[in-house]
């Protein structure tokens, strides 16, 4: 076979190990793992055109060809095995997205504020606390949410060193621009338990709790007082939108 008709075929196989990974992405519900919902159907549709071209194309050379190079193969085969994975939250550190967020304005918010606040998510949360003006509005509200238990740089101005925070990735695209919001979580709980010995970094918990307001360095605080820490499983999809 001439190097011509490789390389040709090594595109082909290239474009259909693509679109085959698509299409199973879109399939398994596992696009949630690397990109916004909004862009799932548009995934779709870019790998069955992929496929029509490559079929297409396929059906053109293959009067020309008589070997099938095995690189291609065993690209397709990798690409197809590898299971699709979520963000680890060994790296949420390095993606904290200091606790604030876009979509905190008034008509993002409104509809959060009715709501019983023990129904609402991380997400949710750090919304609110960027919309309220005076955090002592939140003072004592109930707190039940689902997160990875993380910890702030050692540099960080935003989050006591010692407490642990509960978090959530939230993409806007896809996985490379996926941030960590969280929320602090004081080390003591409400029964005196240090939280640090119960929970370790990267383990799933579920935290009931109430908000209490601290003051640091003459700035205002909202941190969860603790009353249940439970492990769970990780979320099937573990981001939040």
């Amino acid at each position: 076979m001439n190097n011509k008709i490789t390389n040709k075929l090594f595109q082909i196989f290239i474009t259909l190990a693509i679109s085959a990974y698509l299409i199973r992405l879109y399939i398994t519900g596992a696009n949630a793992y690397y990109i916004n919902p909004g862009y799932f159907k548009f995934n779709l549709i870019m790998a069955v055109i992929l496929l029509i071209i490559v079929i297409a194309t396929f059906r053109w050379k293959l009067g020309k060809i008589r070997i099938l190079s095995s690189l291609p193969i065993i690209f397709l085969f990798l690409m197809t095995l590898l299971p699709p994975q979520a963000l680890q939250a060994s790296g949420a550190s390095n993606r904290d997205g200091g606790g604030t967020t876009g979509g905190s304005d008034e008509a993002n918010v409104s509809p959060l504020l009715s709501r019983d606040t023990t129904t609402l998510r991380v997400i949710d949360w750090v919304k609110l606390k960027n919309y309220q003006t005076d955090l002592d509005s939140i003072k004592g509200q109930l707190v039940d949410v689902i997160g990875f238990v993380y910890y702030s740089p050692d540099n960080s101005d935003i989050y006591a060193k010692d407490n642990l925070l509960i978090g959530r990735y939230v993409i806007t695209c896809c996985a490379v621009d996926a941030n960590t919001y969280g929320l602090e979580v004081a080390k003591i709980s409400a029964d005196g338990t240090d939280l640090s010995k119960k929970v370790s970094s990267n383990d799933w918990v579920r935290i009931k709790g109430s908000w209490e307001i601290v003051t640091r360095d003459n700035t205002k605080f909202a941190i969860i007082k603790a009353t249940e820490v439970t492990k769970v499983d990780k979320p099937q999809f573990p981001y939040e939108q």
